[in-house]
């Protein structure tokens, strides 16, 4: 029986399969977006439809703005001077309503882009629409309700033409306006007789913002005549210096992070899966070593002897009997330097004189001046000198002791 767990052709095997699925998992990490494109016909950051905003995202990022886009507990992530959108915000049922009071505990500023279409994409062609109808108005009414702003949502017959910010014109191309009328709001963009385009309302923590018609930012109307600069200005008036948090909650899109939820995902499931197999293998490598271990013999013979024996040898083979010993006294220096807190910028005969008067205040016996001095003698004798030199090294010792703990 050999000590190699598998054969070399199940080595093999392994590893032609480890490495194919391993490239498998590369190729469609890279490439899944063009095997399954995403298909999301509502107001979402995902979508690449005319309804979408992903474009305003490319927009910001393109301008450095810093974009998180939020699946959950946005008002706990965001700081308080922190942009946050919420992005045509759905309020079909309970839950979506619940989702958007939520937004609402944010603290910093608050741009909300209110409801205004529902599409349907074309079977036959990825990323199109196959038709668009507009939103009932209580949608965009009840998000009105939810932010304390009211109002009356208008839809005018004519495109708006030049919009009154402050003393400022701007120019959007929106030719199907959707306004507000009659808010408790304090309109910042106005299309004259047609309504407001913009409402702000002071709120604890900071501003609430409503855009009232989601054209201005869509897919299909961003890059539409001056409506990307006139949405960066304003979300760059907005956040200061802060980070843009676009939160998809509104949207269903709830993600409550954990290690788990994060493992069981694509692409790092392929990596979990790659991990379980590992250990399979490994498992059953190592299942036929279970139980006691044979014995081996001992390469050495028990007992100190042999070791100390061993040790001798090796000092005299490399012959480093002086070294050591002038180690050990330089050791014993350095220990007494340390207790005694001798100066600084002593040379060494001036260090041993400073720490022989320093040891004889404290009642040593030993010098250290003579030991050096010995320690030369002794080297001159050569091997005659090894008994000798064995005296040496305990009055060494002595006089460490002597330093560190008296006479």
């Amino acid at each position: 029986m050999t000590d190699e767990p598998f054969r070399r052709r199940t080595v093999v095997l392994l590893a032609v399969v480890a490495s194919a699925s391993l490239l498998v998992t590369v190729a469609v990490t890279l490439f899944v977006d063009d095997v399954e494109p995403k298909r999301d016909a509502a107001a979402t950051t995902a979508s690449r439809a005319a309804l979408g905003h992903s474009v305003l995202i490319d927009v910001l990022e393109a301008a450095d703005v810093p974009v998180v886009v939020s699946t959950g507990a946005t008002a706990d992530r965001a700081g308080d001077d922190s942009l946050v959108l919420m992005l045509e915000p759905d309020v079909g049922a309970d839950a979506d309503v619940e989702r958007l009071r939520d937004v609402l505990r944010h603290r910093g500023p608050l741009l909300v882009a209110l409801p205004k279409w529902r599409g349907r994409f074309d079977e036959e062609r990825p990323h199109w629409l196959a038709d668009v109808v507009p939103r009932p108005r209580e949608e965009a009414e009840t998000v009105l309700a939810e932010l304390s702003v009211g109002g009356e949502v208008a839809r005018p017959a004519a495109a708006v033409g030049s919009v009154r910010s402050g003393t400022d014109e701007l120019s959007p191309v929106l030719p199907y306006p959707q306004t507000v009328r009659a808010s408790r709001a304090t309109a910042r963009w106005t299309a004259g007789d047609q309504g407001a385009l913009l409402l702000e309302r002071s709120r604890a923590g900071g501003s609430l913002w409503v855009l009232t018609d989601p054209d201005l930012i869509a897919n299909h109307g961003i890059d539409e005549g001056e409506n990307a600069r006139i949405a960066l200005e304003l979300i760059d008036r907005l956040r200061g210096d802060g980070t843009v948090f676009v939160d998809e909650s509104v949207h269903g899109f709830v993600r409550r992070e954990s290690v788990w939820t994060v493992l069981l995902e694509f692409p790092l499931v392929t990596l979990l899966i790659h991990a379980v197999l590992l250990a399979i293998a490994i498992a059953c490598g190592a299942a036929r070593r279970f139980g006691v271990p044979e014995p081996r013999p001992a390469p050495y013979a028990p007992g100190k002897v042999v070791l100390i024996d061993n040790g001798a040898r090796l000092l005299a083979a490399g012959d480093t009997t002086w070294h050591a010993a002038a180690r050990t006294f330089d050791g014993a220096v350095t220990r007494a330097k340390r207790v005694l807190r001798a100066p600084d910028g002593l040379g060494e005969a001036e260090t041993l004189e400073w720490l022989g008067e320093a040891g004889r205040r404290r009642g040593a016996i030993r010098d250290p001046v003579r030991l050096k001095e010995e320690l030369k003698q002794l080297r001159t004798r050569g091997e005659r000198a090894r008994p000798a030199l064995v005296r040496w090294a305990a009055e060494v010792h002595d006089w460490r002791e002597e330093i560190e703990h008296g006479p």
